[in-house]
């Protein structure tokens, strides 16, 4: 190339820095070319900019999210309860640090072995009980630095129902536990039964921890707290007032070894600390408040676990010499062995398994609970029966898994599509036509989704009220095999919506309420616009929060309207959109 200012034989080349002008033959055209960068206008290229840090922050996270979902190490012992019919059972894994605990629950209607995840809590359960479908569970309190326990923290969680074709379960609250109660930090759990549908636990006081009553000093004002009261104490639970305290029979304090055992109504163990025989006194809880007692062949100290099968009441006891289990028979205030079993494991649970009685015991993996069922006719063990969680990613991974993945994909688009400054952006309407309103939108939409949802209710055999159930919705399924249904209906509606408006400009729903698709230009949308738009419904349907973007554009564009370059419009006198002439004028 010459330097600047020298002549050509077919013309004349003039150079700059930012600016090459070229004249040939009577002829001109002039290029931009900015050293290093587009010709892009300053809030062109900051958008894009932003954008793309964005998306890298996005897929930084969603790859993060993937990676706490899968399977970690250093897994705790789960506690199992039973009510007959609904296992319970949890799992936490993870470091030290970072560590989770998720409720897995097997209910009657489902033949397999394989647990729902259920909920989330907020830590390895203190004790736990089921109770007509419903779970309690009892959290511990945090120790507190001048000595003693903050209170402990009391969740419960229902199974409402079982559906047979996805094979999943509606817990009601979800995804976590719902708090309803506090319960007093001191002392250890010596108890935690059902009398009828009520949840009864007994406090004690922690081995060689006599709490003594704290007396007020007469100069003290009568407007300080009373001191707390004395364990042990005997408690229950009820949804609607709490815990209601229960008064212990004379001469029951905390000089004894207590257990409270499950029975048609709960049963009180007491023995003396300092007695070695086998005889306690058992209290039984009469219905007008009053307590009966007899001796019962049990050492309270040696109380595992109870349960109720078949109306008899079963007790797990540590051996006497401490090397194994012995499951007895309580009965007329008699106990009878039925075997002895050696377990080495502390985390063991007796508990009622439907037509059986059964050891509940986590294997030293973690993963898994081992449910062994007990012939208390022949005193023998039967094949043991191992439950594992179905699906690993945890609720809460899930819903953000489904929120990051949505928001990755919609700045992707936007990224490589890069919509117009909407507040540059000049629109021309067809003749006749005006923008259409958001609600008119949402009605059409709606209308779409009810032939997506009957279509997808008979392609996966549920019932229709299932596909459209919000509990099943992306954002707050248990895991994906529930969501399915819904997805369907999305991946139906939007290929539904494409094909329609790639023939006509509009979908059943938009026909009905006198709405189609034409581009920023005003002219019928064409095949790129109408696939990007449709592919960002997805993400819209699958976070509906998104939809609330038309609301603040001022041509009431959502997100794939704008990556589309495309708007909603509606008649305005009349005029019918194949005669719509352009306005060039807007």
């Amino acid at each position: 190339m010459r330097p600047a200012g020298t002549s050509h034989a077919s013309g004349r080349i003039e150079v700059n820095p930012t600016r090459l002008t070229v004249r040939e033959r009577g002829l001109s055209s002039t290029h931009s070319m900015l050293v290093g960068t587009t010709t892009r206008t300053p809030r062109a290229c900051f958008a894009i900019r932003f954008v793309g840090w964005w998306s890298v922050a996005l897929l930084t996270l969603f790859v993060g999210m993937i990676a706490r979902a899968a399977p970690q190490d250093a897994p705790r012992n789960p506690v199992a309860v039973c009510d007959g019919e609904h296992l319970w059972f949890f799992e936490a894994s993870g470091s030290p640090d970072n560590a989770r605990v998720v409720v897995l629950h097997h209910g009657p209607g489902d033949e397999s072995q394989e647990a729902e995840q259920a909920s989330i809590v907020e830590d390895m359960p203190e004790a736990a009980l089921a109770v007509d479908g419903r779970l309690y569970c009892i959290f511990r309190g945090r120790r507190e630095p001048a000595g003693g326990f903050q209170n402990r923290s009391v969740s419960t969680m229902r199974a409402e129902s079982f559906d047979n074709r996805t094979r999943t379960w509606v817990y009601e609250p979800s995804p976590r536990a719902r708090t309803v109660a506090d319960l007093p930090g001191a002392g250890r759990i010596a108890g935690f039964v059902a009398d009828g549908r009520d949840p009864v636990v007994l406090l004690v006081p922690r081995p060689k921890l006599v709490e003594e009553p704290q007396t007020a000093s007469p100069d003290e004002s009568q407007g300080e707290s009373a001191a707390p009261p004395v364990l042990p104490r005997l408690l229950r639970l009820t949804l609607s007032q709490g815990w209601q305290e229960i008064a212990l029979p004379d001469g029951v304090d905390g000089q004894q070894q207590l257990a409270l055992v499950a029975g048609a109504t709960p049963v009180l163990l007491v023995t003396p600390l300092k007695s070695s025989g086998a005889n306690s006194l058992g209290y039984t809880l009469r219905a007008d408040g009053t307590w009966s007692s007899e001796p019962i062949e049990i050492d309270a100290g040696r109380v595992i676990d109870s349960a109720v099968h078949e109306g008899q009441t079963f007790v797990a006891l540590r051996s006497v010499d401490g090397g194994g289990i012995e499951i007895v028979l309580v009965r007329d205030a008699h106990a009878y062995s039925i075997m002895q079993i050696e377990q080495s494991s502390r985390e063991v649970r007796l508990i009622d398994f439907g037509a059986s009685l059964a050891l509940a015991v986590a294997p030293p993996e973690g993963d898994r609970l081992i449910v062994t069922p007990i012939d208390v006719e022949k005193g023998e063990l039967e094949p043991a029966l191992e439950f594992q969680q179905r699906l690993r990613p945890a609720l809460e991974d899930f819903s953000l898994l489904v929120l990051v993945g949505a928001l990755l994909f919609a700045s992707l688009i936007m990224f490589i599509f890069r919509p117009a400054d909407p507040t540059r952006m000049t629109v021309t309407l067809p003749k006749g036509s005006r923008i259409a309103e958001p609600r008119r939108r949402i009605v059409a939409l709606l209308i779409d989704l009810l032939p997506s949802a009957l279509l997808a209710s008979l392609i996966l055999d549920v019932p229709f009220t299932q596909v459209i159930d919000i509990t099943h919705m992306p954002m707050r399924a248990h895991h994906i095999e529930q969501s399915w249904p819904m997805l369907l209906m999305f991946i139906v509606c939007i290929a539904h919506s494409t094909m329609s408006e790639l023939l006509w400009g509009r979908t059943l729903g938009k026909a009905l309420l006198d709405c189609w698709v034409v581009t920023i230009d005003g002219k019928r949308a064409g095949v790129t616009g109408i696939l990007v738009r449709n592919a960002m419904k997805f993400v819209a349907l699958s976070v509906p929060l998104l939809f609330l973007f038309v609301y603040i554009n001022q041509y009431r564009q959502r997100l794939g309207d704008l990556a589309g370059r495309t708007i909603v419009v509606t008649h305005h006198d009349g005029v019918e959109p194949s005669d719509a002439s352009i306005d060039r004028d807007g």
